[in-house]
């Protein structure tokens, strides 16, 4: 009788000790849901295959038309960490607000519904989460190892302002996105740092600099697990996306004020606009092949560029329009429109 008495108490304390790891988590991971049916799958369950297990997964529904919704419910019958939240399609950043509110892990990642993670992935960045209050691993796009962006060495106690710079160099400018990084939900919380609504694209970027603010000791750890990212013509990454000027150039410029806070709190007088213009002429190059398919749409979208431009700080400095566009599109794959601009003697 004793000694049932004993195995008891045992079992009591061990499920005592599962509830309170269920309700203390020390990663939320987010991730935003709409008709991801054919890649959402494999996405969850390369979260699931995880050695490191004490996480809670936020799977937001964006008003998905197609089984996005079955897959994911499935998921969530089989593994109580699951949970599926439905929402109205708002877009992203509305749902990962939503994953925000929800989250009660000590740490926060997103991840996108069509990408996938190595299995060692989170243990990875758990380890490397002492003493830093944000932390940026490497990615690999469409598994390619010619498309692997990782940090040679492993880097702690860096400012702001010197993170920045590292991932400039390391990702090629690919600086703003969201996954592939661990935020603290603590600063998030207490300064109240949201996805900004109404915009469509960079709005990652928004995020991640109005977090940065707050930052003291970022590691950017020299990645041997990696975040797949997925580029395909059904995803809606930057090729795919319809982008408006006015709207993009107001994000930019917001990118443009952020640096300059960052700067002046760690007291340097460097300028980074290298690092934004750099981005900036990504997503023109981009934004221009994507959107100008005939010959004759050139001059609209080069008037409404011309129009705008001057409105915004990160290109105030440029004089005259030619030396404008071609700082945006020099050196780039938008062989059509150099060419084309190249004819305008107005220019």
């Amino acid at each position: 009788h004793k000694l049932s008495a004993y195995y008891l108490t045992i079992l009591n304390q061990s499920n005592n000790k599962k509830r309170i790891m269920n309700n203390n988590y020390l990663l939320s991971i987010i991730i935003p849901i709409y008709n991801a049916e054919k890649y959402i799958y494999k996405c969850i369950e390369s979260i699931l295959d995880q050695t490191f297990s004490n996480f809670e997964v936020i799977l937001i529904n964006d008003g998905s038309t197609d089984k996005s919704v079955e897959i994911c419910t499935e998921f969530a019958m089989k593994d109580k960490r699951i949970k599926v939240i439905h929402s109205p399609n708002k877009g992203a950043s509305n749902a990962r607000n939503i994953g925000l509110n929800n989250a009660k892990g000590k740490w926060i990642t997103f991840v996108d519904s069509d990408d996938w993670l190595d299995p060692t992935y989170f243990s990875e960045f758990i380890d490397s989460t002492t003493n830093a209050d944000l932390v940026c691993g490497g990615f690999i796009i469409n598994n390619n190892p010619h498309s692997k962006y990782t940090s040679s060495i492993y880097h702690k106690n860096l400012t702001s302002v010197q993170s920045v710079e590292i991932l400039y160099n390391i990702y090629f400018g690919m600086i703003y996105n969201i996954w592939g990084k661990f935020f603290l939900t603590e600063y998030i919380k207490l300064h109240n740092i949201k996805f900004k609504i109404g915009y469509e694209n960079r709005e990652d970027g928004i995020f991640l600099f109005d977090y940065l603010y707050w930052t003291k000791k970022i590691s950017i750890i020299s990645s041997q697990s990696f975040y797949h990212y997925r580029v395909e013509n059904t995803k809606k990454g930057l090729s795919q996306k319809r982008w408006e000027i006015n709207n993009l150039l107001s994000i930019y410029d917001t990118f443009y004020k952020g640096m300059n806070l960052l700067c002046a709190k760690n007291n340097t007088n460097k300028t980074y606009n290298q690092i934004i213009q750099s981005d900036m002429s990504m997503t023109y190059m981009n934004s221009f092949n994507s959107i100008i398919c005939r010959s004759q749409d050139l001059p609209y979208y080069l008037s409404c560029l011309h129009k705008r431009l001057k409105h915004f700080n990160i290109i105030k400095k440029y004089q005259g329009k030619r030396s404008t566009i071609f700082k945006i599109l020099f050196n780039l794959r938008c062989d059509r429109l150099l060419i084309y601009l190249l004819t305008i003697k107005k220019l």
